[in-house]
């Protein structure tokens, strides 16, 4: 991975989550509990883009999600995960390679869904990320 890597680059590294927490985390390095994306110590360096991201991902999943318990639509930053350890994977290609890396954790609901709302889910994350962090 180190290798395909390119110097300065943009990394989505996309995790899956069995927890009960919401249908999508977006981290960039900060502690677990905070609401916000940390704007020291953190993975990606433009946080203004990645603000613009998770708030048209946000709006974007919302809009889309007609489930009662809103299972694809429950979006949130570290309030339940956090990602600061240093001798994590994402922060090695950050301290290697300078790259730009977003962590992005998917509930296994998303993986589990219909193939009509696993592919909508998956085409607005796209867009998103192509917009906003590419």
């Amino acid at each position: 991975m180190l290798g395909a890597t390119k110097e300065k680059s943009t990394v989505i590294y996309f995790l899956c989550s069995a927890a009960k927490n919401g249908s999508f985390h977006i981290l960039n390095g900060g502690a677990k509990g905070d609401l916000e994306f940390t704007q020291t110590e953190s993975t990606y360096d433009d946080i203004n883009r990645l603000e613009s991201f998770y708030e048209t991902l946000n709006k974007s999943l919302k809009e889309f999600d007609k489930t009662q318990d809103k299972v694809y639509s429950t979006i949130n930053k570290h309030k339940f995960y956090g990602n600061e350890h240093k001798n994590s994977f994402h922060w090695f290609l950050r301290k290697e390679k300078n790259a730009n890396v977003v962590c992005i954790y998917l509930s296994v609901k998303i993986l589990q869904a219909k193939s009509v709302d696993y592919y909508s889910i998956i085409k607005i994350l796209g867009d998103g990320i192509k917009k906003h962090l590419l």
